[in-house]
């Protein structure tokens, strides 16, 4: 619906076919614009169908924003501990979103370090040690 008790941007290139309404548009910015402009947010919506990992979701819950986001895909395993599953009805929605705001950001902030490149780097430096211990080819 339309709520007057709530504003919504979009940062990147949105498709010219649909009439954004009163969304506010914002092009494309440079990461440490994008950084200050995630600073002065409230939250994020992740509306996308079976997106397998988003990293504007990854980004959004890096800079402590709990999520509203679509259950499928990526989108669980990366929100369903920081954020409130869309289900179809945006009022019923938001308003668990609301009710639960102050203790999914806690939650984020406490285990931030989840979306941090060093660990992702860590991650995956290990998954490669362990392939080379058990044999696995990793120059393919």
């Amino acid at each position: 619906g339309k709520r007057k008790d709530v504003e919504v941007s979009f940062v990147g290139n949105w498709n010219p076919g649909y009439d954004p309404g009163k969304i506010r548009l914002i092009a494309p910015l440079e990461r440490p614009a994008l950084a200050e402009f995630l600073r002065t947010q409230d939250g994020f919506v992740h509306a996308a169908e079976n997106d397998p990992c988003s990293n504007a979701l990854i980004e959004a819950l890096a800079s402590g924003h709990p999520a509203l986001y679509h259950p499928s895909g990526g989108n669980p395993e990366l929100a369903s501990p920081f954020g409130i599953p869309l289900g179809g009805n945006w009022d019923d929605d938001l308003e668990t979103y609301r009710a639960h705001f102050h203790a999914l950001r806690e939650e984020l902030l406490e285990c931030r370090e989840t979306f941090s490149i060093s660990k992702a780097a860590d991650g995956y430096l290990a998954l490669v040690e362990e392939m080379l211990e058990k044999g696995v080819d990793v120059e393919r």
